[in-house]
């Protein structure tokens, strides 16, 4: 439940940045073993009354609608709060209360029940209509001393409005600023039907899953300062209705029939220790980028007589890094979910080191808004990362996730662009796209096993196994491994604070110039029609000269911005400017 920056951060950081991105499931490779884990703590929900030593609730309207605007009024009430048939019912209600039109419940373990590391997870059925906004979550134990975002945030659930994503994400600060991973969701299917929920958190990750299958994972031992993930957070449940993020766009009609979250059980696991037998021998450090380094180039699949769909995939050069052209002539017709797959670029087979986390990115552009997906597969097409994405026409998406790759993993590794008609365009099967990915690289920066370590003195033709890059080609192409010398020491990332310089009025448009702040990757403009910015836009720009177009004419306008830099997957903001104020024409 990110307060406001981070509830906007999150899904629109990236320079596409008005949309959501979801990332499909993995491979059964990854899923969550119930075995290796021991229960500590749980709520069944088994009694008649909410269990006062695992909660508290929390009441009222909170600072600024809890942070993010909401709309509802949480009350402690058994109108809102029931427990019954060994489940949790958090209900809102269409209810005037507080000043606030809607009631609903909030409810903690801080000062109850905390935990650090394991597997915490809920069996919940989540309402699903606009304006609803379920949400199950973590903050640091240490919130009262330190505030958000010092304290940390672990959203292992959030659901908005009247779809089936859930996101998952880590909000922190980073020399007191606040930082945000990249903004994830996932398709469930019927987020109205019951599904698990759960963070597997160690000291090195956080991996979010549905229904044991995990979707999504972030590192949590970067340069980034990350350490508000290293200690006790306690849970926290709610229901809230409306805000920033949803919008004040409210289904009246939901309530009371549909505006329900029911929880089954929230439980919390500790992880058993196995012994081990890692290799425990001298390593060296690799840089390996499996594009770069593939032998061949992008190859397409088009399914002419499958759906209709024609046209060409022209690879950028000679070198995959480059990425390539799809020409789609005709996206041909829409009549099932795979529908997507009947245009593809492809690179398959490629190299890769087991045990190593990969980073995959590139940058795509559509001439048109398309819904594409997104895929590093393995040899079964199963997902070891990826899923649906929203292009916007002339907008450059620029694209970039983490791929583990499992020390058991023997199959193949491929990257995989599903460009074809799907269930969010439904396109004229006649339509045309010109579709261009660029800068595609698969890179891991890790340490291995030397490949030249032999326990035995002297001569010998005995060598300790060695990680090698795996590929079903008949010649494989072994990743160049070499020593190097030993890392800089890290630099703390500081980011200036912008000013709004210029500022030029039209009827239905503002346009105005930033200062420039050196090592910024991009820019953040906000902008609102309120004083105290409840209910704004946001744009985001790499560019200094900066327009704002489709506003009211002879309206005032508040504007801020602030200046953001990229730092692997992580994005770390400046301050806001000072705010400007003018009106249109």
């Amino acid at each position: 439940m990110r307060k406001l920056m981070g509830k906007v951060v999150a899904s629109v950081l990236i320079l596409a940045l008005a949309f959501g991105v979801p990332i499909a499931s993995r491979s059964i490779k990854t899923e969550v073993k119930a075995d290796t884990y021991e229960l500590v703590w749980s709520d069944e929900f088994d009694g008649n009354s909410l269990d006062r030593s695992n909660w508290t609730t929390e009441t009222g309207t909170g600072e600024w609608g809890w942070g993010n605007n909401e709309q509802q009024f949480y009350r402690d009430s058994t109108d809102n709060i029931e427990v019954s048939d060994g489940t949790l019912k958090i209900h809102a209600l269409k209810q005037n209360y507080g000043g606030k039109q809607y009631t609903s419940a909030r409810m903690k373990t801080q000062g109850k029940q905390s935990f650090k590391y394991g597997k915490i997870e809920a069996r919940m059925k989540l309402p699903r209509f606009k304006g609803a906004w379920p949400a199950f979550w973590m903050l640091g134990d240490n919130i009262s001393s330190v505030g958000w975002p010092k304290c940390g945030e672990m959203d292992i659930m959030e659901a908005i409005n009247d779809n089936n994503n859930i996101y998952s994400n880590l909000h922190w600060s980073y020399n007191n600023s606040q930082a945000d991973t990249q903004g994830s969701a996932y398709n469930v299917g019927d987020r109205t039907a019951w599904h698990t929920y759960g963070m597997i958190w160690t000291e090195k990750k956080a991996q979010f899953y549905v229904d044991d299958k995990v979707f999504q994972t972030y590192s949590i031992t970067t340069d980034a300062q990350m350490e508000e993930f290293r200690a006790k957070q306690f849970i926290i449940l709610n229901l809230a209705i409306g805000g920033q993020w949803p919008g004040y766009e409210i289904d009246n009609d939901a309530f009371p029939d549909r505006s329900t979250m029911e929880v089954d059980y929230v439980r919390a696991y500790k992880m058993n220790e196995e012994p081990t037998t890692k290799y425990d021998g001298p390593t060296i450090k690799i840089n390996h980028d499996a594009v770069a380094e593939y032998p061949g180039n992008w190859t397409s699949w088009i399914g002419t007589s499958w759906l209709g769909s024609e046209g060409s995939v022209t690879p950028n050069g000679d070198n995959p890094s480059n990425g390539f052209t799809a020409n789609i002539t005709k996206i041909g017709s829409y009549d099932h979910v795979d529908a997507v797959w009947s245009f593809q670029g492809k690179l398959e087979n490629m190299t890769y080191h087991k045990g190593c986390t990969y980073t995959y990115k590139c940058d795509i552009t559509s001439d048109k808004d398309k819904r594409i997906y997104v895929k590093v597969a393995d040899g079964n097409e199963n997902n070891l990362e990826g899923g649906y994405i929203d292009l916007r026409g002339g907008v450059t998406r620029y694209y970039s996730v983490d791929v583990e790759i499992p020390e058991d993993f023997d199959s193949t590794v491929s990257l995989k662009f599903g460009l074809g008609n799907n269930s969010a365009d439904k396109s004229d099967p006649n339509e045309s796209f010109n579709i261009q990915v660029n800068n595609v690289s698969f890179k891991t920066t890790a340490s291995i096993p030397d490949p030249d370590y032999t326990t035995t003195p002297g001569p010998t033709t005995t060598k300790a196994p060695t990680t090698k890059p795996v590929t079903t080609t008949a010649t494989p192409v072994v990743p160049t491994t070499k020593k190097v010398s030993p890392t800089k020491k890290k630099t703390t990332v500081k980011i200036g604070k912008t000013k709004i310089k210029k500022m030029k009025r039209a009827k239905k448009s503002l346009k105005f110039k930033l200062k420039k702040i050196k090592g910024a990757t991009g820019y953040q403009i906000r902008y609102s029609d309120s004083k105290k910015f409840d209910g704004y836009w946001e744009k985001n720009t790499r560019k200094l000269k900066v327009k704002l177009k489709k506003l009211d004419r002879k309206t005032k306008y508040y504007i801020k911005a602030r200046a953001y830099r990229k730092h692997g997957n992580v994005y770390i903001f400046g301050k806001f400017s000072k705010r400007k104020k003018v009106k249109t024409k």
